[in-house]
């Protein structure tokens, strides 16, 4: 059975948090690609799908969206509860919810969402077919003309250059820092990239990079309108 969780990384997940894991400050694309993409307005219903420590989220929050949050590590919901209890006014505004291993579909209804983030997150589910299946899912809640903003490993991506291909454009990449073993999904090109993301309308194939400390960072910016 295909479902929408890798749960060969949901413990390394939950180790992650639970040693405190926090970003403070949201990711920079993202800041402007929310203001370019999303009109950064603060109007609508977002979902950010696999949020972490949740810096994003509460970046979303702070611009004005009603703001929905998905993740597979418990320890990462109670970080994000923690964050939130010093801010009782968005109470209201935001609900995170726990996806479970055999989850088949997403806790929200048909044509709900106005828009969609999901950074640095997709690729861990090291499957194209639960890709596929996931990416099904957000068109199924967005509603028409939803917009969506997902970034995806690149075959520049240390994860890459480093690692070994065990699948077609899956990778295992083993992080020196603290050994862990990471299984990802790789988009080769642009063709690849519109190939698996054929089911919206793209607006636009982008990249963000950075290199230091030896590490590359590149990733493709995926951004997608939802046409029914």
């Amino acid at each position: 059975m295909v479902d929408l969780v890798n749960e060969n990384n949901v413990e390394r997940y939950e180790e992650t948090y639970k040693s405190g894991t926090n970003h403070l400050y949201p990711n920079e694309n993202i800041v402007r690609l929310v203001k370019w993409f999303f009109k950064g307005g603060g109007d609508g219903r977002v979902l950010d799908y696999g949020f972490g420590p949740g810096e994003n989220l509460m970046h979303l929050l702070r611009l004005g969206y009603l703001c929905e949050g998905i993740e597979v590590s418990k320890h990462a919901i109670e970080l994000v509860e923690n964050k939130l209890g010093k801010y009782p006014e968005f109470k209201e505004k935001v609900n995170l919810y726990l996806l479970n291993n055999d989850q088949l579909r997403l806790p929200f209804d048909d044509n709900s969402l106005d828009y969609i983030l999901s950074n640095q997150v997709m690729y861990f589910l090291a499957d194209e077919e639960k890709i596929i299946m996931l990416l099904n899912e957000f068109k199924r809640i967005l509603k028409p003309n939803g917009r969506l903003i997902i970034t995806m490993m690149s075959r520049l991506n240390n994860y890459c250059m480093k690692g070994t291909e065990i699948k077609p454009n899956i990778y295992k990449y083993e992080d020196k820092r603290n050994g862990n073993l990471n299984y990802v999904y790789i988009i080769q090109d642009e063709g690849h990239a519109r190939d698996l993301f054929s089911m919206f309308n793209i607006q636009e194939i982008g990249w963000f990079d950075n290199y230091y400390c030896g590490a590359s960072g590149h990733h493709w910016v995926i951004l997608l309108s939802n046409l029914k």
